[in-house]
C-alpha cells in the first residue's frame, strides 16, 4: 500500500504481560526440545516428538501482529506473515472496548498470551471474535457485516474518529454517484 494512501498508522507494542508469557512459553519449550533431543530414541521418534513444538511456534509467531494501518478503504492488521484486511465498507459499528465485555472470553484457536493475543475467541457479550492485541488496553471492537474484531491501537477514540469519518466520506460519494 502506498503510503500517500495511509491515513493512520498504529504499531502493535508488546505489553510486559504478553512478554513475559512468551518468554516463559518459549523458555519450556525450548527446555521440552533439548530433553527429547536428549532422550535415546530412534530418530524418527525424536522428530515426530518436536513436530508439534515447532509447529506452535511457527503458527503463533506468524500471526503476531506487527501494526494497523487505516487507508480510505480498509483496515490492514499486518502480521509477521500475511495480513488481514476489514473493509470499511463492511463495518456496521466501531466502539471502544472494555474488559467487562470481554470477560469470560474462551479462546477457540487462539493464543492467550503467547505472541499476544490473537485469533478466534467467544463469549457470551460479543459472540465469536477475531482478535489481534499485544495489550489488554485500547481495545476497540468492530463489528463488521462478515465478522467481529478485537484489536488494539494506540490511540482508540482517534482511530474510531477516523473510521466514522471515511464512512461518512463514503456514504456521502455513493448518494452523489445516484
Amino acid at each position: 500500500m502506498d503510503s500517500e494512501n495511509r491515513i493512520l498508522y498504529s504499531a502493535f507494542h508488546w505489553s510486559t504481560e504478553v512478554i513475559i508469557i512468551t518468554s516463559v512459553c518459549l523458555l519450556m519449550i525450548t527446555g521440552c526440545v533439548i530433553w527429547v533431543y536428549k532422550m535415546d530414541v530412534c530418530f524418527l521418534i525424536k522428530y515426530l516428538l518436536l513436530l508439534p513444538f515447532i509447529l506452535i511456534i511457527i503458527l503463533f509467531c506468524s500471526q503476531s501482529p506487527r501494526y494497523l494501518t487505516v487507508s480510505k478503504g480498509n483496515i490492514r492488521i499486518k502480521k509477521i506473515i500475511g495480513a488481514e484486511k476489514i473493509s470499511i465498507k463492511d463495518i456496521l459499528s466501531v466502539a471502544h472496548a472494555n474488559r467487562g465485555q470481554l470477560k469470560g472470553s474462551v479462546r477457540v484457536g487462539a493464543s492467550g498470551g503467547l505472541f499476544g493475543y490473537v485469533g478466534h475467541f467467544k463469549n457470551e457479550y460479543i459472540g465469536r471474535y477475531l482478535m489481534f492485541a499485544t495489550k489488554k488496553e485500547n481495545l476497540v471492537l468492530i463489528f463488521t457485516t462478515k465478522k467481529t474484531y478485537v484489536v488494539n491501537v494506540e490511540e482508540p477514540s482517534h482511530f474510531i474518529d477516523i473510521i466514522i469519518e471515511i464512512q461518512n466520506q463514503l456514504r456521502n460519494n455513493n448518494e452523489r454517484n445516484f
